[in-house]
């Protein structure tokens, strides 16, 4: 199994369930969220490299997870999910820099791609990180 770590967070458990039996057939650790406090105070934040969210949370602070783990010193790349699709709410998160926006229901075909997609980006970045980190 891949030593990287891809993060779910969705309030809905069955959500969380079947996105991380996708994501660990594809060879990755995933660990579920049911909360962003509870991802954000979660011990391996520094070894995730992908972010899958619900973007309508019962506490509703998913939309403002990037901007969160950016001020905190975290460039991950987050894939968003929704069961209401709004091209107002997709178009701020792509903005601010999500790797895509999945309507529910998807296909694994449609998520293993996001996935592919968030990892390059991040591996491109990881470099950059690590040169400022090493100055």
């Amino acid at each position: 199994m891949n030593d990287q770590i891809i993060a779910i967070v969705d309030d809905d458990a069955l959500v969380r369930q079947s996105v991380q039996r996708l994501v660990r057939s594809m060879g990755f650790r995933a660990d579920q969220y049911s909360s962003t406090e509870e991802f954000l105070g979660s011990a391996s934040l520094p070894d995730v490299c992908c972010i899958i969210s619900d973007v309508n949370l019962a506490n509703g602070k998913a939309s403002r997870l990037q901007a969160h783990l950016a001020s905190i010193g975290y460039d991950l790349p987050v894939v968003f999910m929704t069961a209401r699709k709004d091209r107002s709410v997709e178009a701020k998160l792509m903005q601010a820099g999500a790797i895509h926006v999945l309507a529910k229901p998807f296909s694994q075909d449609e998520m293993a791609r996001c996935i592919a997609a968030a990892l390059q980006r991040n591996s491109r970045a990881r470099p950059e990180a690590a040169l400022t980190s090493s100055s």
